[in-house]
Formats: structure tokens, sequence, C-alpha cells
């Protein structure tokens, strides 16, 4: 451990240009040298403390979440392309947790309905997670965002549903989400997931990497 916080300490003392994932910590941009470049995702309006630090220490800073979505930016377009994991794990952590199948079968014994899927939204999280469910054979359903899904909402669910909840680190759609955690309910399952990229790490790595490059 101390081996790696020591590395760490160095690459971040030593670099010209770094390249980060998550934000970085006000620890981490004080070991910066000054005039460093820094590129990333940053959450800028909500750290306002790492902003002011990055500032002091005269660092130059790039918030990958601000290029424009344009189609002249589109290979830089990391919202893009970690919403589209996003938007798929989204939907595979729901049939996970779900106690029935996604699509309809006809057996032996009998016609099993498919699952109904409702996609709140329908941004580049939202379009894969409904291609994923009809992917999975579920009767999907759109709508637009922002909807919150009040605790009333939830109350009306059938007991053994699921929602799975991707602003859930922005404080959630869902008036009952707890960011990190699975809350039951009433017998609905409020999934939390947080950094659902990086449940993907493989392909989040490689798209990102493509962004940033």
């Amino acid at each position: 451990q101390s081996d790696w916080a020591d590395s760490a300490a160095e690459i971040l003392s030593t670099a010209d240009v770094l390249l980060t994932v998550a934000p970085l910590t006000v620890e981490q941009i004080g070991q910066l040298k000054p005039g460093a470049v820094v590129i990333g995702f940053m959450q800028a309006h909500s750290r306002h403390a790492e902003v002011k630090a990055l500032r002091d220490r005269k660092i130059t800073s790039f918030a990958v979440e601000f290029i424009p979505r344009i189609s002249r930016a589109q290979s830089m377009d990391a919202l893009s392309s970690q919403a589209a994991i996003a938007g798929y794990k989204a939907v595979l952590l729901a049939a996970n947790s779900l106690s029935k199948f996604m699509p309809m079968l006809t057996t032996a014994a009998g016609t099993i309905r498919p699952s109904q899927a409702l996609v709140i939204g329908a941004g580049v999280a939202g379009l894969q997670a409904i291609a994923t469910a009809r992917r999975l054979g579920a009767v999907v359903e759109g709508r637009k965002a922002p909807v919150i899904v009040t605790r009333a909402a939830v109350e009306r669910m059938k007991a053994g549903a699921v929602i799975v909840d991707i602003a859930a680190e922005q404080g959630g759609n869902c008036e009952l989400t707890k960011a990190g955690e699975t809350v039951l309910h009433n017998g609905v399952k409020i999934i939390g997931p947080i950094n659902l990229p990086g449940q993907l790490a493989y392909n989040a790595s490689e798209m990102y990497a493509r962004n940033l490059l």
C-alpha cells in the first residue's frame, strides 16, 4: 500500500499532463507541480474546494463533461461513452434482481408473460437501456426525463418490481434511492448503483482512453 502511495505521489509531482477518471482530491491537487495540465471528469459545479485548489496551484484543467456534444467533438464525448455503458449495465442489474423472466417464454408448463420495463429519459443512457431491455425480451416503455419517482409512485408498484436509478450519485431520480445501496420498500427493490461504468471496467477504460486521446 505504501509503495503504491509513493508511486502515485511521484507521478502526481512529476507529470506535465495528467489524465484522470475520477476527480482529483484537494490533497492530490496539492501534489501536482504548478503549471501542470489535468484532463478528466472534474464535477466542477459541486467540487468548489477542488476547483479553488486547481486555480491556486495554477493548474490548467479540462473537464471532459463540458466538451460540447457536437459532431465535431464526438470522438471526445466521454459522457456518451460512459452513459452507454451505464444504460446497458443498469438493465442487466434489473434483470438479475427480478424474480421473473424478462422475455416471453412458451413452455410445456404454459406461457410466461414478458416483463414490462419503464425507461425514464431517452438520452444516451436511456436509449442503451431501451435497446438492452428489448434484446432481453422485455416490453419497453420510454418516458421523457427528468421525472421524479415519488414514494407514492413506488408504493403503487407491484411487489417484486425493480428500479435501477442510474442518477443515484447525483441524488437520484427516485425519492427512495440511496447511493450505493439497494433499498427494499413494500416489496419493491430500488437499486442505487454508483460508478456503473466501473462495473464494465475493460470497455469503459477502452472507450474513455479513446475519448482522452
